[in-house]
């Protein structure tokens, strides 16, 4: 886990400076090391520990969903993305002689930089529209449970997106018989709430 406190508490505050409709969301953009990304942020149902970077590179988008874990006034992520890894790191590298793709840079880059990063407000069916197909494949949205057998794909995502991962999994599949569904659609988008 990586502390992201610096840029999550910046982040919160050009959210509430910049925000003021229930159904609008915030997106940033900045290149980094020649690569343009956007970072989607929005508080509505319980969103507000998530956010979505698009990385965009050879006019393809790269969605990754992020859950933001507090503990003791400090936020933390996980700054790993395992499902569009590989072809991130392909175009990196051909971008950048040869350097791998390290997201932990990227994060310190965002801790960092954040202030400085274009800022625009947009609403969920902007976001949407703009970013359908790159979305519609990531889902990165908690939405509801389903009573079916949990996949090892869905506990792979499971994994990467929850600090307490195991927990849910356990909670779920094995105690509850349930899998998660997630949606692309931040206006169904809900808090998972463990009931233990």
């Amino acid at each position: 886990m990586m502390d992201f406190t610096n840029g999550f508490i910046q982040l919160n505050c050009i959210f509430d400076k910049s925000v003021f409709s229930v159904n609008q969301m915030l997106r940033l953009d900045f290149v980094y090391n020649r690569i343009n990304i956007s970072l989607l942020y929005s508080k509505q149902n319980h969103t507000d520990k998530e956010l979505v970077l698009i990385i965009r590179m050879e006019d393809k988008d790269y969605p990754i969903a992020f859950h933001i874990n507090s503990d003791n006034g400090k936020y933390y992520l996980n700054p790993f993305f395992k499902s569009n890894y590989t072809d991130i790191n392909r175009i990196y590298r051909f971008l950048n002689s040869s350097r791998n793709f390290i997201p932990s840079q990227l994060f310190e880059y965002i801790n960092e930089h954040i202030c400085d990063f274009d800022i625009m407000t947009t609403t969920h069916t902007e976001v949407i529209n703009t970013f359908r197909n790159s979305l519609n494949h990531e889902c990165p949205y908690y939405y509801t449970y389903r009573r079916m057998k949990m996949s090892d794909k869905m506990k792979e995502k499971i994994r990467e997106k929850y600090s307490n991962a195991d927990e849910i999994i356990n909670f779920f599949d094995k105690e509850n018989h349930c899998t998660l569904v997630f949606t692309s659609d931040i206006s169904k988008a809900r808090e998972l709430v463990l009931k233990l």
